[in-house]
Order: structure tokens, then C-alpha cells, then sequence
């Protein structure tokens, strides 16, 4: 910590110095600003690319489980609507029946807020 003897006396300092102090100052705290805007630019890229390929990750599983021929459905419940459901917090359950149907139903209408019944035919 500078004592008070030990301060500059900008009185006595030329005008040129003076300048060039606040215009070295003034380029620091630009440089700084530059590198703070490019890093938020970097994160936000990254986080759109890691959201492109989520969606296309879940379209391709989507779309592998429409297809009568692979049993993704079976293979991978966790990207079922049940499993995503479930991770947001609402009661979800998955059944493969009519009668589980019935009676998933009856429960879901008799609880607020909403549910989900994921029903596999």
C-alpha cells in the first residue's frame, strides 16, 4: 500500500505522459472487454452445437422407433417419453396392455396436474 509520500504528483507530470497513461489505460480495459464478448460468443456457440446434436441424437432414435423393423422402443426406453417425463418431474408410467391402460387412466384422472401414460402397441 503507497503512503501518502510515496504518491505521484500529477501536477508536475507533462500532459503527454498523462495522455499516454489514460490511452495505455483505456486500451487495457478494452482488450479485457473484447476477450470477456468473445468467450460468451465462444460458450453460446458451444452450447447450440451440444443442442443440434441432442436433437439429432433423439430424431434418429425417434425415428429408428417408428420403424416396424428394430425394436428401439424395447432396446432404449430411457429416450421414451415415459423416461423423459419421468427426469421432469411428472408421473409418468409406461404400459403394455388394455388393462394396464384402464387402469393407468383411472389413476392419472383421479391425481392433478398432468401425466403421462405411454402405451406401446
Amino acid at each position: 500500500m503507497a503512503r501518502k509520500n510515496d504518491a505521484m504528483d500529477w501536477s508536475k507530470a507533462k500532459p503527454g505522459l498523462i495522455q499516454q497513461i489514460v490511452r495505455e489505460g483505456e486500451c487495457y480495459l478494452d482488450g479485457q472487454l473484447k476477450l470477456a464478448l468473445s468467450a460468451d460468443q465462444r460458450g453460446a456457440i458451444l452450447a447450440g452445437v451440444f443442442t443440434a446434436a441432442a436433437t439429432a441424437v433423439l430424431a434418429l432414435l425417434i425415428g429408428l422407433s417408428i420403424s416396424k423393423d428394430v425394436a428401439i422402443v424395447h432396446r432404449y426406453p430411457v429416450f421414451l417419453g415415459a423416461g423423459v417425463a419421468a427426469g421432469m418431474g411428472v408421473p409418468a408410467v409406461r404400459v403394455e396392455s388394455a388393462e394396464a391402460l384402464c387402469t393407468q387412466l383411472e389413476r392419472a384422472l383421479a391425481e392433478p396436474g398432468p401425466n403421462l401414460i405411454e402405451m406401446l402397441i
